[in-house]
């Protein structure tokens, strides 16, 4: 684990030892780089105007266009974002998983 990001799963960041989060909010990354900066501003302004304790997770699944770059260099620098990079060949195996062998989660 390196700062707060690594390939194939999330993490956080080891010295991230924060107060309990309000909300976690989720967002998936594909060659967005000319939209991040603006998309990560409005969340943080957003959940911070509402006074919530939370973090953003970018999950990017082979961005081709400076995303994943984008994405580092703000996990450097950012206290509430974590990120997770799933290589392009990792994402079309993924794609031709069978559903019956994919992880299910109950969600309500």
């Amino acid at each position: 684990m390196r700062n707060g990001f690594v390939s194939g799963s999330l993490t956080v960041k080891e010295d991230a030892i924060s107060p309990a989060l309000d909300v976690s909010v989720v967002v998936p990354v594909h060659n967005e780089v000319e939209s991040l900066p603006h998309l990560l501003e409005a969340i943080s302004s957003t959940l911070i105007a509402s006074h919530l304790n939370y973090e953003i997770i970018c999950v990017d699944d082979g961005s081709t266009d400076g995303s994943v770059q984008l994405l580092k260099q703000q996990a450097q620098i950012r206290t509430d974002l974590k990120v997770s990079f799933y290589d392009a060949i990792t994402v079309k195996l993924r794609q031709w998983q069978p559903v019956s062998s994919m992880h299910r989660a109950n969600l309500l």
